[in-house]
């Protein structure tokens, strides 16, 4: 599990650091969005491997400090270490 973790909050990290030079959204291709869910599960790190190479690169634009269509905030740091501890 620590491996997991440090690997997703790295990610985390750096995702967040570089949002405001990304798009404020994207358009999930059909692929993805058409792909029916896996049913049967997988591996821990596979899955983040997966969420980091398809999911993330789609955002849906309200955690970008740009996006002002909804009423949710960008994510806080703190926010984020306050739902860890939470769960």
């Amino acid at each position: 599990m620590r491996d997991e973790l440090i690997a997703a909050a790295e990610w985390v990290c750096q995702y967040l650091g570089q949002l405001p030079e990304a798009p404020v959204s994207r358009p999930m291709p059909a692929r993805l969005r058409d792909a029916p869910l896996d049913r049967t599960g997988g591996e821990l790190r596979q899955i983040l491997d997966f969420v980091r190479e398809e999911i993330a690169p789609f955002p849906t634009g309200n955690g970008h400090p740009a996006f002002f269509a909804w009423i949710n905030s960008p994510p806080a740091p703190a926010g984020l270490i306050a739902e860890l501890l939470a769960s």
